[in-house]
């Protein structure tokens, strides 16, 4: 067999394992989606071929107005390969009965590029959310919003505020299991030629520890002025490797790292349970209605 040969049938192995593996997560999390979830009572919007994701019940209500209590609309962020159905119903659920307006974008299609939500590379997603934040402020009135994500959700929003902007308009980012200084989890994309990762999934290697994306955003500071941060981890995770990634680097008065196991010892969240926990929820909601991080003083009930 010649040289040609076997690279074309190694490109081939590649392309069936990629699809394979891609098929897999879209059975589990549902098929791509169009770029913004749709808002309540309006049809969902999506692309000749593409099924919408499903509403968020406690989310995307567009009549919804801040109030003096909580002036600022949330908008959340979902992880890698989720939807916001997929990632916020508990959390989405929470924050509307607490008084907040609650939006949820769906992120990182490329517009119906890639198959799957926030696969497309974190600078561009980046811009997803940069439109979808003017939108919520243009509608809601509102002069800031707070976010909040999960995963690469928390990570993303980063970009935005340093690279797109994004500082001006925000008030708090909450970040539950951020990669902020990158995993060392390795994932299957890893096993695969860098050309097959870069076409169906370009953020899936710049999460890793060490890549080009992690040393840019963390380069000469981790904040951006104006803006307050509270990261929430577990030692529990096993996607984000070491979780102690999730902390970031800054003023005590503006940022505010969390472990839950620091407050709660017999916790077992990992990291998908850092959006459907009570504990969790609790902290987000510290951070949300008072000046600056979450309290780190502040004593969830376990």
């Amino acid at each position: 067999m010649s040289v040609e040969s076997v690279s074309r049938t190694g490109r081939s192995r590649a392309v069936t394992l990629s699809v394979c593996l891609i098929a897999i997560v879209a059975a589990v999390l549902g098929t791509s989606l169009p770029a913004h979830s749709a808002p309540q009572n309006q049809p969902p919007r999506a692309k000749a071929g593409q099924i919408p994701d499903p509403p968020l019940p406690d989310a995307d209500n567009w009549l919804c107005r801040p109030t003096e209590r909580h002036p600022d609309p949330v908008v959340l962020v979902h992880g890698l390969f989720a939807t916001p159905s997929v990632n916020w119903p508990f959390v989405a659920e929470g924050l509307r009965k607490a008084g907040f307006c609650v939006f949820a974008l769906t992120y990182g299609t490329g517009n119906g590029e890639y198959p799957l939500p926030a696969v497309a590379p974190l600078e561009e997603s980046a811009k997803d959310l940069k439109h979808y934040v003017d939108r919520v402020r243009i509608v809601t009135g509102a002069k800031k919003v707070d976010l909040v994500g999960h995963s690469a959700g928390g990570l993303m929003p980063r970009q935005y505020l340093r690279f797109e902007g994004g500082a001006r308009f925000v008030d708090d980012l909450v970040a539950l299991g951020p990669p902020n200084h990158g995993t060392e989890f390795r994932s299957p994309w890893h096993d695969m030629p860098k050309w097959v990762a870069n076409a169906f999934c370009p953020s899936c290697l710049q999460f890793t520890a060490g890549s080009k994306f992690i040393v840019h955003l963390n380069e000469g500071h981790e904040v951006e002025p104006g803006v307050s941060y509270t990261t929430i981890s577990t030692k529990l995770d096993e996607y984000i490797i070491p979780y102690t990634s999730a902390r970031l680097k800054g003023a005590p008065g503006q940022v505010t790292n969390i472990t839950v196991q620091e407050k709660c010892p017999g916790s077992t969240i990992n990291h998908l349970g850092l959006a459907f926990d009570a504990v969790p929820l609790q902290w987000v909601v510290n951070a949300l209605e008072r000046p600056g991080p979450a309290d780190p003083a502040f004593q969830p009930i376990c």
